[in-house]
């Protein structure tokens, strides 16, 4: 990774771009850091800060957060972007700094919508549609996003993407659920404003995914996801023969041959052993071997021979994506 210094970033992230390196740029979560001065804001641009929340979970200056005392179900409608949020709004646009709408109340997000000009950010926050945390996005927003231009990062915190976050203790982060968001915000702003924010830093529980070692896994389901929508089926949890929790997909007609089972548990095999490889570079070259290997395959898999025998269904979800 580079991290891009100098003031004409947009050209250097081009030019890592064109050289096949990633580029990184320093970012802010909570714009009370700045304590409603334009200034500290002008000086965090000049140190190389280019994106920046308004809010926390707390009330300052620049506007009101999501965090509402009728809990994570009861959105915040009424306040939204103070005056001075509203001048750091403007002087953010000038500095070419992006606005990051995560933590940001539901009347603040429409503030931007309204009154900003350039595209904004959601770096990490979730579809208000499929788990309805008020953290989370509505349908409406993130097509107001996409019409922006912006972007939304997927988070990783079990209850901003299972169906009851009124009972954190009883959510689930899975690389399924995230796909399940991914789709989601695929279908209803486009594969342009999807991204990972992961929240990595500022979330508690078990997670599936609790580190960027994990990516892989949300490769898979993500890949899952895409045949799963291609032919329009339904997701099962079901276990297999040593009992472990897997994920099939029924076709309905259309059956998932026993052949994709096999290739995909043996895919997964070369995974697990690709990740036993201590050195960095060569861990990387055979996983880069694995993945290119089974895409290849599924390019030209059959889809005739039926699967449901080799499956005990437990429990089916209730959405068609």
């Amino acid at each position: 990774m580079y991290s891009c210094w100098n003031r004409n970033r947009t050209t250097d992230i081009r030019k890592n771009a064109e050289a096949g390196k990633i580029s990184g740029l320093l970012t802010v979560e909570e714009g009370g850091c700045c304590k409603g001065s334009l200034g500290v804001l002008r000086r965090m641009y000049e140190l190389g800060v280019r994106m920046m929340t308004l809010t926390w979970n707390l009330d300052n200056e620049l506007a009101a957060p999501q965090a509402n005392p009728g809990g994570p179900l009861a959105a915040q409608t009424q306040r939204g972007l103070t005056e001075t949020g509203f001048a750091f709004l403007a002087e953010m646009e000038r500095l070419h700094m992006i606005v990051d709408v995560s933590h940001l109340s539901d009347r603040g997000f429409w503030d931007i919508v309204e009154h900003g000009t350039r595209p904004f950010a959601a770096s990490h926050s979730n579809c208000r549609a499929l788990c309805p945390h008020t953290r989370n996005l509505t349908d409406a927003m993130i097509r107001a996003l996409a019409e922006k231009g912006g972007i939304a990062g997927l988070n990783y915190y079990a209850a901003f993407l299972d169906t009851d976050p009124a009972h954190p203790e009883a959510c689930r982060s899975t690389v399924e659920r995230i796909a399940e968001h991914a789709a989601h915000y695929k279908q209803v702003g486009g594969i342009g404003v999807l991204a990972l924010g992961s929240d990595f830093d500022g979330i508690d529980g078990h997670h599936q995914l609790e580190t960027a070692a994990g990516m892989p896994l949300l490769a898979d389901a993500l890949r899952l996801f895409q045949i799963f929508r291609q032919y329009d089926g339904q997701l099962f949890e079901y276990q297999d023969k040593d009992g472990n929790d897997m994920v099939g997909i029924s076709f309905g007609t259309l059956a998932l041959m026993r052949s994709w089972l096999d290739r995909y548990e043996e895919y997964m095999k070369e995974v697990e052993k690709c990740n036993e490889i201590k050195d960095v570079k060569k861990r990387g070259e055979a996983l880069l071997k694995a993945e290119a290997d089974f895409n290849l395959w599924m390019d030209i898999y059959p889809e005739s021979e039926a699967w449901q025998e080799r499956l005990k269904i437990q429990k089916p979800h209730l959405q068609n994506f």
